[in-house]
């Protein structure tokens, strides 16, 4: 409405101003009550499912109506949300047991880091198919399928990165077992040893805790090669930056569509992988150690220790 429309307004009904500023003030109860509300849903995790669902449960505790387009604005504009899809997480993840095993796991890290330990980061990964694209764009209501070729036999990968920014890579077909990832552990540790004498002394493995970096035989396998070891706590997947490395190794297209990729052509596969972590730098993978340890500070909020 104008303010040339509330005058006229005004002077055929004297009240009308009065009705306006009680409406307004109305309103603005109403906004802050809703906000209130909202932020104490956030406060307690409690999740926001739909408009419709916060509009009944403000109607049910506040005795309030509000219009659905007046909630999206105040999610939206004053609460700074949106609506998006759900990444759902184990219930055990924020359970005290994780959480002080992630504190004391953030502590020892952070330690080593700040004692200038070079730390390197070894976990395992696979590939299924050369076309890694996630999204496309489709008809809606109807399903968005695509016929892709896939490899006759998944490639299995074996990354470690270190916090110099150096990048160790091996590829393979047999699925990854204590024998395979010490053939790998000893082909490492031969390189570092041509590399540098006394390396081990302030030098830290970092894996994730699978079943073949833990049992009695690892064990025994890693004092053998007279290493240190550190491993993950449970759900620590943001401490570890070789995720980011495979995550960022697996993005989009590997080929043009005219490599072959069958069991035959294992070499045409690992030419790609190889071209593909050759276009991160030194500076770009030390980054994702900065992005990792700003990881291992957030597990340090739970302080029952």
């Amino acid at each position: 409405m104008t303010v040339l429309r509330i005058k006229q307004k005004s002077k055929s009904q004297p009240e009308y101003l009065q009705k306006l500023f009680d409406q307004n003030e109305h309103d603005e109860r109403v906004t802050e009550s809703c906000l209130q509300y909202i932020e104490s849903k956030k406060a307690s995790r409690a999740p926001i499912w739909s408009l419709a669902t916060l509009r009944a449960d403000i109607m049910r505790s506040l005795s309030i109506e509000v219009a659905p387009g007046r909630l999206r604005k105040l999610l939206s504009i004053n609460c700074n949300m949106s609506f998006k899809r759900i990444k759902r997480l184990p219930v055990q993840i924020n359970s005290e047991r994780c959480l002080v095993l992630r504190s004391v796991y953030a502590h020892t890290m952070l330690h080593y880091l700040y004692e200038g330990y070079r730390i390197i980061n070894i976990d395992e990964s696979w590939l299924q198919s050369a076309d890694c694209r996630l999204y496309k764009w489709g008809v809606r209501g109807k399903a968005n399928t695509l016929s892709m070729p896939m490899l006759s036999s998944k490639i299995n990968v074996i990354a470690a990165i270190d916090t110099n920014g150096q990048v160790y890579l091996s590829m393979l077909q047999p699925n990854v077992d204590t024998d395979v990832f010490f053939t790998f552990m000893w082909q490492l540790v031969h390189l570092l040893d041509s590399q540098e004498e006394n390396w081990r002394a302030r030098t830290l493995f970092q894996l994730d805790g699978a079943t073949y970096h833990r049992n009695q035989r690892a064990l025994a396998k890693f004092k053998a090669l007279g290493i240190k070891v550190i491993v993950s706590a449970p759900y620590s997947f943001d401490g570890a930056p070789v995720e980011k490395f495979f995550a960022h190794l697996k993005r989009g297209r590997l080929d043009t569509g005219s490599m072959k990729t069958g069991r035959k052509n294992f070499r045409a596969v690992a030419t790609m992988l190889i071209e593909r972590a050759s276009t991160l730098s030194r500076a770009t993978v030390i980054s994702l150690w900065t992005l990792s340890t700003k990881a291992l500070v957030s597990y340090l909020t739970y302080n029952k220790v």
